[in-house]
């Protein structure tokens, strides 16, 4: 699940600096969850966190 939200972030925002694929890499399974759905909506990474 995560590879998928770090690829979905990617396709979206463009490369993920180190700093916020660590952050995003933190995530347990519900976060990841919650953040692949609000990546539909979202205008920045800080949207999707």
């Amino acid at each position: 699940e995560l590879s998928i939200l770090l690829r979905l972030v990617e396709v979206k925002f463009g490369a993920i600096e180190d700093d916020d694929k660590e952050r995003l890499s933190q995530l347990n399974h519900e976060q990841i969850k919650r953040a692949s759905a609000r990546i539909l909506t979202a205008t920045t990474l800080e949207d999707v966190l």
